[in-house]
């Protein structure tokens, strides 16, 4: 979340800087952090073999059910010392994954991708958009990255986001079109009203953008791009769960 927030919206000599100091030093950073120091030991650590157990339990029910357990309804059950012990996923894709299977699993990560290409394709119309654009970008990978480790996929949180990156992706939407409106009314200033009062300060013009740019740009509902990138996720999601349960 910090080499994020730093690199976005700097000059491309910052970013690669950036990058590189984090690629160089990162790991000698992360070494001095509580804990670091165990990872040599992380196979026997009782935590994270009854986790990796309830890992294991969430992906057979992938691979045996369409539709999985069903909301909230997954549990992992381990036999321990003669007793039946619930363990949490703490994962966010492998809740989802066991509770609504595949198809589920898949949805919840098209919301993530249609809210990145958004962030990602739909430049501000002004400077604070852009600023609360970066913001947006920020959290949406923290979000991304941590429900690897912590499970939030139902709360509060994921909706606030959602919520909020489809209001910017519906902002800008009405800016470009303003902008359409504006050019219009210049090319015939005899008709009224004026909407000037209507467009965003310091505006980007979308005719200073490349055609395909303009093109993503009138992206509004989802389509064949939005799948192939949510599948590509999918696949992502489970060969990074895979690796995790068999190198691990």
């Amino acid at each position: 979340s910090m080499l994020i927030a730093v690199i976005l919206g700097r000059p491309w000599w910052i970013k690669v800087g950036v990058v590189a100091l984090a690629l160089g030093g990162g790991q000698a950073v992360l070494s001095t952090l509580p804990r670091m120091n165990e990872l040599g030991a992380i196979k026997s650590d009782e935590g994270v073999m009854g986790r990796l157990m309830a890992w294991e339990i969430a992906r057979n029910v992938t691979r045996n059910t369409l539709t999985g357990e069903g909301w909230k309804r997954f549990a992992a059950v381990i036999r321990w010392e003669g007793e039946n012990v619930d363990k949490a996923t703490h994962s966010s894709y492998v809740k989802v994954g066991a509770d609504l299977g595949i198809p589920g699993l898949l949805l919840y990560l098209s919301l993530l991708c249609t809210g990145a290409r958004t962030l990602l394709t739909f430049r501000g119309p002004d400077r604070l958009m852009e600023r609360l654009k970066n913001v947006l970008l920020c959290l949406l990978s923290c979000y991304v990255a941590s429900s690897w480790m912590i499970d939030r996929a139902y709360h509060t949180e994921f909706f606030m986001l959602m919520g909020a990156v489809a209001a910017y992706h519906g902002l800008c939407v009405r800016a470009a079109s303003m902008v359409k409106v504006q050019q219009a009314r210049e090319r015939m200033p005899d008709l009224r009203p004026s909407v000037s009062s209507l467009t965003f300060r310091g505006q980007h013009s979308p005719q200073r953008q490349p055609l395909w740019l303009r093109k993503m740009m009138r992206w509004r509902t989802y389509g064949v791009t939005d799948a192939v990138l949510a599948t590509c996720a999918l696949q992502a999601v489970l060969g990074t769960w895979d690796y995790v349960l068999q190198n691990l």
